[in-house]
């Protein structure tokens, strides 16, 4: 019995790193009830472990189909979950046990939207580290310092992160273990991505992808190649984004469940062929797959393949077949609730308006945008609903020279920002806000918001030193307005030198 609940376990962890949560979930509850019969403490804590990240991952897929009631329903069965076993494992005076737990109520609480989650889950994991190292646990330290890494990231502790990152990945490598090494590779890259370091991150990410092949594993290969393709884009190399995406769809294409990231790799594969200007062979691509998922019925698919088509249509500058296009994501997204998506699509309509000079029309587009976020219940939408403000209708307001209306729109989203108390989007609204106001005129307020600002993105510090960057840009636009040259070139020039290393 003991040699099959092992098994079961195993099979589970497998299924886990194959991102096969539902598979993982099952086997790990299985094994559950088998520890459980036989009384061994150590298997029930692993088994429940693994039963509470599947739970965790498969949450993350439920919000990303929009559907957060079912995400926060099994988030919060895992932290119940989770919470008992704590105690009955305190109770015991088991502390692998009482580690294993911590472990995973760090995994499902880090970046939870719930007051004082996040700092629950750092507490967690550090606590957890603590008693693997106390125990000589190498392989859960090395898993202890995967999960301290993820929330020390989101709590904006950037360089902790990134060290928390490394010691994983160094703990992994002395055990050999090249399937966790190769997942600690994929956070490693994912930090530096979100931290702007799009260099870095394609050097983790090929790391991942060089363990994946040594491994063998197609889906792993997949997901970097994918990942390759995305950050080549946003350096503006579409010829390598165009290979890795072509690379990554044939992997999807050999997976039974595939089809869940092929759509978004055939969207990425069409951004990049209008970024080599070739619009036409990305409408040829997108309207091929879009007949495919059609018949199959995906609509959450058909959503995304039509959003990237009316893009290249806009790109080929025929902006009827770009709205018909978009006007049919639109039909989609209300058939299947998806606010966010419909959020997008409708951005880009009234950018598709500007464009064409239908300016009144694509202000209502941008402001029903934001109007969309308004009254969701369906997900945590703050930041969304912030940045609708200031890039989407505040945008679309100065390309028709409604300029007071792209300050008000400003002004509305560094209210939200403050609000929920993000210091970084607080930064990004007054950066947006002191450039609305340079550009209505009001040169002595955007002076003053700039620099506060600047303030604010130098408290903060990290890679956003690039908004820092941008924000003195902005003030070196209106010192030279003023006719203060001198100024207007000090400012140039700390941009510049905030920027040397990107």
């Amino acid at each position: 019995q003991k040699r099959e609940a092992a098994l079961l376990f195993s099979v589970a962890e497998s299924h886990l790193v194959d991102e096969q949560y539902s598979e993982a979930l099952s086997a790990a509850q299985d094994a559950l009830e088998q520890f459980r019969r036989l009384g061994d403490h150590v298997g029930v804590a692993d088994a429940q472990r693994v039963a509470v990240y599947a739970y965790k991952h498969l949450a993350d897929v439920a919000s990303m189909k929009e559907d957060l009631s079912g995400s926060r329903q099994r988030i919060a069965e895992a932290r119940q979950t989770v919470g008992e076993e704590l105690e009955a494992f305190k109770a015991l005076g088991d502390k692998r046990g009482e580690a294993s737990m911590l472990l995973a109520l760090a995994e499902v609480t880090f970046d939870c939207k719930d007051e004082g989650a996040l700092s629950v889950a750092l507490t967690s994991a550090e606590e957890a580290l603590d008693i693997f190292i106390e125990l000589g646990e190498a392989k859960m330290q090395g898993i202890a310092c995967l999960v301290l890494s993820k929330a020390r990231f989101e709590d904006k502790q950037v360089v902790a992160a990134k060290r928390a990152g490394n010691d994983a990945i160094s703990i992994f490598q002395g055990l050999g273990d090249t399937q966790r090494e190769m997942m600690a590779w994929g956070n490693m890259a994912n930090i530096y991505f979100m931290d702007f370091c799009y260099h870095e991150a394609i050097k983790c990410e090929r790391k991942r992808l060089k363990l994946a092949v040594r491994l063998g594993d197609r889906r792993a290969q997949a997901c970097a190649l994918h990942m390759l393709a995305q950050w080549w884009l946003m350096r503006n190399d579409a010829p390598k984004s165009v290979t890795f995406a072509t690379q990554a769809l044939e992997a999807f294409r050999e997976l039974p469940d595939g089809h869940e990231w092929h759509p978004m790799t055939v969207g990425l594969l069409a951004d990049a062929h209008v970024v080599e200007r070739q619009p036409q062979l990305a409408i040829e691509v997108l309207l091929a797959e879009l007949d495919h998922y059609q018949e199959q019925g995906h609509k959450r698919a058909m959503c995304s393949l039509l959003y990237h088509l009316s893009l290249a249509h806009k790109a080929d500058k025929n902006f009827a077949a770009a709205f018909e296009a978009a006007n049919t994501a639109l039909q989609i997204c209300e058939e299947i609730s998806a606010k966010r998506s419909m959020h997008r699509v409708l951005e880009l309509i009234a950018l598709i308006h500007a464009e064409d000079h239908n300016y009144e029309e694509a202000k209502w587009a941008a402001w029903q945008a934001v109007e969309v976020l308004k009254d969701s219940a369906d997900f945590d939408h703050s930041e969304l609903y912030c940045k609708a403000h200031i890039f989407t209708y505040a945008k679309i307001c100065v390309s028709i020279d409604e300029f007071q209306a792209a300050v008000d729109a400003c002004e509305e989203g560094l209210r939200i920002a403050r609000e929920v108390g993000d210091r970084c989007l607080e930064g990004q609204a007054m950066l947006a806000l002191a450039g609305a106001q340079a550009i209505r005129g009001n040169t002595a307020q955007a002076l003053r918001t700039g620099e506060v600002a600047v303030e604010l993105f130098r408290e903060i510090g990290g890679n956003y030193r690039i908004d820092e960057a941008k924000t003195r840009q902005t003030l070196a636009e209106v010192h030279l307005a003023l006719g203060d040259v001198s100024e207007a070139l000090r400012s140039i020039k700390e941009s510049e030198l905030l920027l040397q290393n990107f």
